[in-house]
């Protein structure tokens, strides 16, 4: 468990509970544009979608921090330091890719390999200074509006204004983009990658501490 205030009232996610977490985020993102459009067949997209978000947690949770509500696992965040954004083979190796290649079809990789490319050319021109990259929120579909991602999303962001660092993420969900504002972040570009949807580019600067803002 975070020792950090805010953070102490949540999960810390750990490596055994990677398979889980990534379940959990398949099933949130599961009409996702982003997906939808690089994984048309819903059948394949649905036995596509754990081992990616998998991975993603796995990396997450080696190379930065990823967080859920409780042992429930209702919902998790993940979240980068700005350096370890970038996955170089040694440590995609050690954060599981093997097991990746050999469950998601290799056409499936490179199509988002591409768009990654371009994400994060994006990603570095706009925030080239040390930031905090939050690389996912998912909540369980049933149990979304019920405030649990606020509950992951608060004491982090607490944290980032205690210690002045900015927060930067980026969304291909139309919908998401005036909940991101809500938290006080703002669209620095809309994007269209290729082979997928159009996206935001969104920051969020640290703001005047308030002890409030956690709960």
């Amino acid at each position: 468990m975070a020792t950090t205030s805010g953070l102490s009232t949540l999960y810390r996610v750990p490596a055994s509970e990677a398979r889980r977490a990534g379940e959990v985020a398949a099933r949130a993102f599961r009409d996702d544009p982003l997906f939808a459009a690089l994984i048309p067949d819903r059948v394949t997209l649905r036995e596509t979608l754990p081992h990616l978000f998998e991975f993603a947690i796995r990396y997450a949770i080696r190379y930065g921090e990823v967080y859920s509500t409780s042992e429930r696992l209702q919902g998790v965040t993940a979240w980068l330091p700005h350096d370890r954004v970038k996955i170089p083979l040694l440590r995609a190796l050690r954060a599981g890719v093997l097991r990746l290649v050999s469950h998601v079809d290799l056409d499936i990789l490179m199509k988002f390999l591409a768009m990654d490319v371009a994400v994060e050319e994006a990603h570095f021109r706009l925030a080239d200074f040390p930031h905090w990259y939050l690389s996912l929120i998912a909540v369980e579909p049933d149990l979304q509006g019920q405030g649990i991602g606020s509950l992951l999303l608060k004491p982090m962001l607490a944290r980032l204004d205690r210690e002045l660092q900015p927060c930067y993420l980026e969304t291909q969900n139309p919908g998401n983009v005036s909940m991101y504002e809500h938290y006080g972040f703002r669209t620095l570009e809309e994007f269209l990658p290729d082979g997928g949807p159009a996206g935001w580019a969104m920051l969020r600067e640290p703001r005047a501490y308030d002890r409030g803002f956690e709960r």
